[in-house]
C-alpha cells in the first residue's frame, strides 16, 4: 500500500475529489479519518513525557511516527490509500523524514472569496443552526464581515489552510505538491483527474460523473457546520455571485488577497 496525502483550502472540491477518485478499485479515499490528529499528536507529545526528557530516543520516535503511518489503513485491500487532512500540509519535511521517501500531496484550491461566500451560503441554508462560528463569535457581533474574519484568521480553518499551504511552497516542497483549481475542476473534470493521474504516476480511470457516492459517513456536529462534507450525487457546479453574498466591502477586501497558485493549476 502506498500513501498519499489530501490537503488544500476549505470549500474547495477536496471531498468531491476524493469522493471520485475512490470509484477507482485501485484507490481507498479517506474524506474523513484520524491519521493526521494522532500523528501529530504523538509527534507534538512525545517529548512531554519526563523519560524522553531525560534519554531522548530519536530512532524509536521515528518508528512509531512510521508505524502510525503504515498501519492505520492495514485493513484496507487496495494499492493506493489518500488520506484527506488539510494540517498535512504543515508536515511536508516530517512526512518525507518518517517516510523516507518524497510524498505526493494533493491540494484543492478556490479563490478565496468564494470559500468564504460557501461557507456564508452554508449558513443561509441552515438559519435554525448554530454554526461553529456563530458559537465563537456570539450571535451579538456575529455578522457576515465577523464571520469572514473569523475563518480568514491566522487560526480560522480558511487562514491556517492557506498559510500552511503557502509555507509548504516557500519551503521548497512545490514538486511534491499538485494545486487542483476549484473552478477548473469543476468545469473540466476530465482534463484533472488526467493531471492528477499523471501525478499518481497512476493509469487513467473512467469516472462515473452521474453518479457519486461519498465513502464514510460524516457527522457535520463535529465540525458544527451543516452540510460542510457533503457531497451531490451528480456532478454539477452550483453557480454563486460572491459579491453579492459577501458584499462590495467583503469581496473587495478578500479579493485582493495574494493565491499564488494560478500558476501551478
Amino acid at each position: 500500500m502506498t500513501l498519499h496525502f489530501m490537503a488544500g483550502l476549505p470549500r474547495a472540491g477536496s471531498t468531491l475529489l476524493v469522493s471520485l477518485l475512490s470509484q477507482n478499485p485501485r484507490i481507498h479515499g479517506a474524506p474523513v479519518s484520524g491519521l493526521a490528529g494522532i500523528f501529530n499528536g504523538v509527534f507534538a507529545n512525545w517529548e512531554k513525557d519526563s523519560f524522553h526528557l531525560e534519554q531522548p530516543n530519536l530512532p524509536a520516535k521515528h518508528s512509531v511516527l512510521k508505524g502510525i503511518l503504515v498501519s492505520y489503513f492495514n485493513d484496507i485491500q487496495k494499492p493506493i490509500v489518500i488520506d484527506k487532512n488539510r494540517q498535512w500540509a504543515s508536515n511536508v519535511q516530517l512526512l518525507e523524514e518518517v517516510l523516507g521517501r518524497k510524498i505526493k500531496m494533493i491540494v484543492p484550491v478556490r479563490p478565496l472569496v468564494d470559500i468564504l461566500a460557501s461557507f456564508e451560503s452554508i449558513r443561509l441554508d441552515h438559519p435554525l443552526e448554530l454554526t461553529g462560528a456563530d458559537a465563537a463569535i456570539g450571535l451579538g457581533g456575529s455578522t457576515v464581515l465577523a464571520r469572514a474574519d473569523y475563518f480568514a484568521a491566522p487560526n480560522g480553518v480558511l487562514g491556517m489552510a492557506y498559510n500552511a499551504t503557502k509555507d509548504a511552497v516557500v519551503g521548497g516542497f512545490l514538486d511534491r505538491l499538485l494545486f487542483v483549481d476549484y473552478n477548473k475542476l469543476m468545469s473540466d473534470p476530465k482534463r484533472e483527474l488526467t493531471r492528477v493521474y499523471a501525478f499518481l504516476e497512476e493509469e487513467p480511470f473512467e469516472h462515473d460523473l452521474s453518479h457519486i457516492v461519498r465513502p464514510g459517513e460524516s457527522n457535520w456536529r463535529a465540525h458544527q457546520f451543516p452540510g460542510l462534507h457533503d457531497v451531490r450525487p451528480a456532478f454539477e457546479k452550483i453557480e454563486r455571485n460572491s459579491r453579492k453574498i459577501l458584499g462590495d466591502e467583503i469581496y473587495t477586501k478578500y479579493y485582493k488577497a495574494e493565491e499564488p497558485w494560478d500558476a501551478w493549476t
